[in-house]
């Protein structure tokens, strides 16, 4: 797979106009963190675990600053020996995850009761989609989300 193709299907991406975690380098990233005990951690002390300082967690705003998608280009082979199938891996670095606000009580017909809480945040996360091509040619994209995803084929439509 050359880069000529790698880079004409990588993926264009929206983000909702209220996003407030935008992607950024890894470079960027790098900058604003160093190694403790084999771990990565801010550089900057954040203060509680739901605490969302310092302002590098924000990323970078990708109408402001080039933001990379990083390609991982992976030849399929079946018994050792090559085949017509390449997976290329599309990733995207965001310097924080915002975790799920999630219901810590019950819920009533007048909502919850008990009392909301965030569940999920953390420092670092990628996240990507795959495009499967075969003999050459886009046949498959799965869009990843966390522990789960969804594929779709590219499959001619018919009247």
């Amino acid at each position: 797979m050359d880069a000529q193709t790698v880079a004409a299907f990588a993926p264009r991406v929206w983000l909702h106009p209220d996003e407030a975690w935008f992607p950024s380098s890894t470079q960027f990233h790098l900058a604003n963190v160093h190694e403790e005990n084999g771990h990565l951690v801010t550089s900057q002390a954040l203060g509680c675990d739901s605490c969302t300082d310092p302002q590098f967690l924000d990323g970078q705003r990708p109408n402001q600053t080039p933001v990379p998608v990083y390609a991982q280009v992976i030849p399929r082979t079946q018994g050792g020996l090559p085949t017509n199938v390449t997976d290329v891996l599309y990733w995207n670095f965001y310097p924080y995850n915002n975790g799920k606000r999630v219901c810590i009580g019950w819920y009533s017909p007048w909502g919850c009761v008990g009392g909301y809480s965030t569940f999920g945040n953390h420092v670092g996360d990628w996240e990507h989609l795959t495009v499967r091509f075969i003999d050459g040619r886009p046949a498959l994209v799965y869009l990843s989300q966390h522990a789960d995803g969804q594929g779709a084929t590219n499959r001619p439509v018919t009247a």
